[in-house]
């Protein structure tokens, strides 16, 4: 069974569920705090330069963002160039 990871939110972003009387193509909207977001960004940048964020649905049914944090794993047998 994997282990289930601890959640790390994306500080400083908000993640909103559409608005009444939008149009069909509207699906959501990001409220961003710009200090918070840039001091999450600067803790959570990857290797290759990158933050991933998730935009996940709580099951209470609030909208939320959340680090992704999935690393792949690499092949032992894999050569090396």
């Amino acid at each position: 069974m994997a282990e289930k990871k601890e959640k790390i939110f994306a500080n400083g972003m908000r993640v909103m569920a559409p608005r009444e009387n939008v149009p069909d193509w509207v699906k959501g909207s990001l409220g961003i705090e710009v200090d918070s977001f840039k001091k999450f960004l600067d803790d959570n940048v990857n290797a290759k330069g990158w933050v991933n964020i998730d935009l996940l649905l709580s099951q209470k049914g609030t909208w939320y963002a959340s680090l992704n944090t999935y690393k792949p794993k690499t092949d032992e047998t894999e050569i090396p160039f």
